[in-house]
């Protein structure tokens, strides 16, 4: 079901998918590179393309990526505390999604002082790896933490490797989880598996079914695929 942010959905879909649904979400990195030019753009570049394009996108949802596709962490980080209070201000519908970094890391850390720091402009973290290194704790501590800063920010772990599938129920059982993520190419890489543009749903169809299976035992609702 597609819907448009601040729509209110009818009771039986709102406890079907996960309260409610993101619509389309539209990946957005925060600091582009540019193969013509074989160079990043800077941060006046980077700040005048989020004026022109995220502040009047039709999108439901930003994601701003800090993990494995951004490779300017800090310059991106620097850029979203200068940009999300303009952006919130200019665009108050679109959801802001922040994707970090695998629990615990050092770049995990740094951004949640981001998060810490531009609380009031974020609407969801998408938790990288959700559940690999340290189990539904990852969650459990995520969850508390965002909950002293903004206890409106929910949290969306991206299943990226089998263990993580395995351990889904236990993922999904905090209140801030509304959806999971299932990140189809790090998962298809794990398991050895090819996925091809074309057919990745039949691909990894056996794998999605298990996650919806799961979801829909608990309330929540899968976006797929990343």
């Amino acid at each position: 079901m597609m819907m448009h942010i601040g729509e209110e959905p009818i009771a039986l879909d709102a406890t079907a998918l996960g309260d409610y649904w993101p619509g389309i979400q539209l990946y957005y990195p925060p600091v582009k590179y540019a193969p013509s030019l074989g160079i990043y753009e800077d941060m006046a570049q980077a700040s005048a393309r989020m004026q022109k394009h995220a502040h009047y996108t039709h999108a439901h949802t930003l994601i701003f990526d800090l993990e494995d596709g951004c490779r300017q962490k800090e310059m991106s980080r620097d850029l979203l505390r200068q940009e999300l209070p303009a952006l919130r201000k200019v665009n108050q519908r679109v959801t802001i999604a922040i994707r970090a970094n695998s629990f615990r890391t050092d770049e995990y850390e740094l951004d949640m002082q981001l998060v810490r720091d531009m609380g009031e402009y974020i609407d969801v973290v998408m938790l990288a790896k959700a559940g690999e290194a340290y189990g539904a704790a990852e969650v459990r501590d995520l969850s508390s933490f965002l909950l002293s800063v903004n206890p409106h920010i929910t949290i969306q772990p991206i299943i990226e490797h089998p263990k993580s599938l395995k351990i889904a129920p236990d993922l999904m059982q905090y209140s801030t989880v509304k959806h999971v993520v299932f990140g189809i190419h790090d998962f298809s890489k794990a398991m050895g598996i090819h996925i091809t543009p074309e057919n990745w749903i039949e691909e990894l169809q056996f794998y999605m079914n298990q996650l919806m299976f799961e979801a829909r035992i608990a309330g929540k609702g899968v976006i797929g695929g990343v």
